[in-house]
């Protein structure tokens, strides 16, 4: 087929296989792009009646206009072959996206199937029912928009006695139990199948991914899902209730709607809020044999998987250098320093930058760090910790804290005062350095992910549901400030006295022009997350956060633009040594760094897949970091 000529379509290249036949991308001589061809196989081209019925579910399909759906042209016919004409799409299904990935973080699934379920909300008020959501039938472009497939043909066009006989495992993994005993497939049998497809994409397989179809079959009808907490105990317990409901038995059960469903996945961000730091999951949880008996095993494999990075580290590291490659290795021998050669780092005091892996002696996730000077430093993370330091990070104590919340931020004033935010409005307050500690009530439920002074009296603190506090007497009184937003604040910096940038969720970004008594929000120049904001001077300034991007502005936030290529992988933090070197770290171990004030970037290859959730400079130039599982590092 590669070559041939079709009309006025020319056979490029094969994209790929499916069980009704083969997709083609060809360019349209006419219209000058590019295009789509579902070329289906004969044995179902043969059927009068599936024939007569397709053309009238592609034309029924090409009605449908939505942004997250694969948009059908038409179809076409010619010596003996039928095709579905599409929207060409540039990027990778979210089957493959899976399947090179293992799983999919919360903070990044949650986004995809979002998107995918207002695909399928916009089609089921046009009275279609897809039949046939699953991985394979989602394909992301490179600028993360979802986009569902296949929409109404396949599983509506196909009549009982051509599906029966040769029934498509890989599909039947989707199913809902309704579809498999040949019941009529309703709005709830697509809300089934997506929870299905949200269930892999955090877990890394199917519900019931068993080796025949009948035992399929059998899990769809007969049995629970596994439970997710068993899977990844990290994950918040909404999580799972949302799949299990999803996955009821009886469309009764399920969500009524898709927008319901999508209104419980908002409230989980919500509460969870960062999307990286999901708190562990309840104590009835933690305290079983099962899950104490996974982290042993699990603890287990990190030893030996450390143990393997560090031969591997010293006996490749010449080979490496021989090849041209600079590795950059760091030491996991609970603080031996290796030396790491950085990528464009070739001049000045960072030619032979180096960290060490400090011990802070506990597992739970950290979240925030804060240096008061050199020595004296402060950790914040789940459950309530606060650790402090006085030899620079040699050694760290655990603090008592009056609260058990998941603390995400800390910072000092500079007249000593400390401040610890966290989940359910929790606002924790010391004035001797973390030796006593007391709430304060800021008369809130929303989860707190952000406080910053930026004077010496002016502090701001940023969380879910457009919460922005202030106050001007160094934390003594705090306001809250109204702002255009529902959605959750990550970060905040002022270039200079009175601007100011804040920046969250769906690429959410507003700017101050009055010390931050009011905000206006900016045009939106990305649909992802913006995690961190970081600027260098009264004008030059980088934000960064969701797949991988990283974005520039030059005149104190009123434009931006992006600096670096997509990563599929979620940053974190910015933080600049001085006004030319800079470090971004963020999940997967995943660490940018740049030597031009941010002009170019080039990613470390660290070896290292440990989320780094806050990054610190210390008065003294030196350079923290922290993340999940208790992980300090120093550079």
């Amino acid at each position: 087929m590669i070559g041939r000529v079709i009309n006025n379509y020319k056979i490029i290249s094969e994209l790929g296989q499916g069980g009704m036949g083969i997709v083609y991308k060809a360019y349209d001589s006419k219209l000058d792009r590019y295009v789509a061809i579902k070329i289906l196989k004969s044995q179902v081209v043969k059927n009068s009646r599936f024939k007569e019925r397709f053309e009238k579910e592609a034309k029924n399909q090409a009605k449908l206009s939505h942004q997250n759906i694969v948009t059908v042209y038409g179809f076409l016919e010619e010596d003996g072959l039928l095709g579905i004409i599409m929207e060409y799409v540039e990027g990778q299904t979210l089957e493959s996206l899976i399947e090179s990935r293992g799983r999919l973080e919360l903070d990044e699934a949650i986004p995809i199937i979002k998107q995918v379920l207002k695909a399928a909300a916009y089609a089921h008020s046009k009275k279609f029912v897809h039949r046939d959501i699953k991985p394979s039938n989602i394909i992301i472009n490179q600028d993360g928009v979802s986009k569902l497939m296949d929409f109404g043909i396949s599983k509506s066009i196909l009549d009982r006695n051509m599906t029966s006989p040769g029934r498509n495992v890989g599909t039947l993994l989707y199913m809902s139990p309704e579809q498999i005993t040949g019941e009529e497939s309703v709005l709830e049998s697509d809300i089934y199948s997506i929870g299905v497809t949200f269930f892999e994409m955090l877990t890394g397989l199917p519900p019931f991914n068993f080796e025949t179809e009948q035992e399929i079959t059998e899990g769809h009808l007969k049995k629970d899902p596994p439970d997710l907490l068993s899977l990844r105990p990290e994950l918040p317990v909404k999580a799972a209730g949302i799949i299990k409901k999803a996955l009821s038995k009886k469309p009764a059960g399920r969500f009524s709607s898709c927008d319901e469903f999508i209104s419980e996945l908002e409230a989980l961000e919500a509460e969870s809020s960062d999307y990286r730091n999901f708190g562990p999951p309840d104590s009835k949880i933690r305290n079983t044999k099962g899950y104490k008996f996974k982290a042993i095993f699990y603890s287990f494999l990190i030893v030996v998987s450390l143990l393997g990075i560090i031969y591997f580290s010293f006996t490749q590291v010449l080979e490496l250098w021989k090849s041209g490659q600079n590795p950059l290795a760091p030491a996991l021998s609970g603080g031996k320093k290796e030396q790491m050669l950085i990528p464009g780092f070739t001049q000045g005091k960072f030619e032979n930058f180096t960290w060490s892996v400090l011990n802070s002696s506990l597992k739970n996730d950290l979240n925030s760090i804060f240096f008061v000077n050199d020595s004296m430093g402060f950790c914040c993370g789940n459950e309530g910790t606060v650790l402090k330091t006085v030899d620079s990070g040699v050694k760290w104590v655990k603090l008592r804290v009056p609260a058990d919340k998941n603390l995400f931020d800390i910072a000092f004033t500079q007249t000593g005062t400390g401040f610890a935010v966290g989940e359910n409005g929790c606002l924790l307050k010391t004035t001797d350095y973390g030796v006593s500690w007391l709430n304060v009530d800021l008369k809130s439920q929303d989860v707190l992910l952000r406080i910053k002074f930026i004077s010496s009296s002016t502090g701001f603190i940023l969380g879910s549901r457009g919460t922005v506090f202030r106050t001007l007497d160094q934390g003594e009184n705090w306001s809250r400030v109204d702002i255009a937003s529902s959605n959750t604040l990550f970060d905040l910096d002022f270039p200079d006295e009175k601007t100011g940038i804040i920046v969250g969720w769906n690429g959410e970004c507003f700017r101050t022009l009055d010390k931050g008594a009011s905000w206006e929000k900016r045009p939106q120049f990305t649909s992802n997350y913006l995690r961190a904001v970081k600027f260098i001077n009264g004008k030059t300034g980088f934000s960064a956060g969701g797949n991988g991007e990283v974005f520039k502005t030059d005149n104190a936030g009123m434009d931006w633009r992006k600096v670096t290529a997509s990563l599929n992988s979620g940053f974190s933090d910015i933080e600049f040594i001085d006004d030319r070197i800079g470090v971004i770290v963020g999940r997967q171990g995943k660490i940018l760094l740049t030597s031009d004030s941010g002009n170019s970037w080039k990613e470390a290859k660290t070896n290292v897949f440990t989320a780094l959730n806050r990054i610190e400079l210390t008065s003294g130039k030196k350079v923290y970091a922290v993340g999940v599982n208790g992980t300090i590092v120093k550079f």
